[in-house]
């Protein structure tokens, strides 16, 4: 009995892989009132954020139209895009230093490049442009080679589900024969 759920744990943990990970709503952020531009749109390249890897972008707000202001980087390089519900990272418009882009009274994606030292984060960031300024909505980076479209976040793999149901049968089944 130890020896099937050891062997259980096992496969449940090599079926998930152990380098790669998705941080939701937080590696990306928002923030109001930065020295430079209106705003400062900032990014991690680490998937621990107290490396000091992280790139801002400054942005301007003009009615419906954003302006990129310039960056600061902390040895990190970041890129964003305007891009659609879908697209692969850095598909769409470049947002690059100087460029304005009118993305009207509504909520828009940026995919989001960042370039670290000792690491790199791909993901999206989902804001909302309102009358009363911009606000962020959601957000997602991944580390270690995952692959992310914009605006998703990746379902555990079919490997995993299966040998999680497996492991599941196989102790209802025991504990019926009790």
């Amino acid at each position: 009995m130890k020896t099937n759920v050891i062997v259980s744990c096992i496969a449940i943990c090599c079926s998930f892989s152990a380098d790669a990970s998705i941080i939701l709503n937080s590696n990306v952020g928002l923030v109001d009132g930065a020295p430079v531009a209106e705003y400062s749109l900032y990014a991690y390249a680490t998937l621990e954020t107290d490396t000091g890897e992280v790139g801002n972008a400054f942005i301007d707000r003009n009615s419906t139209a954003i302006t990129h202001e310039g960056n600061v980087l902390g040895g990190t390089s970041v890129s964003y895009t305007l891009s659609a519900f879908g697209d692969q990272i850095g598909e769409g418009v470049s947002f690059d230093f100087g460029s304005s882009l009118d993305v009207g009274y509504t909520d828009f994606y940026l995919s989001v490049e960042a370039f670290g030292n000792s690491s790199n984060g791909k993901g999206w960031v989902l804001l909302n442009n309102s009358e009363s300024g911009l606000s962020l909505r959601s957000s997602a980076m991944a580390y270690g080679g995952e692959i992310l479209t914009v605006g998703t976040i990746p379902e555990p793999s079919t490997s995993a589900l299966v040998t999680l149901a497996g492991v599941l049968i196989y102790f209802s089944r025991r504990k019926m024969r009790r």
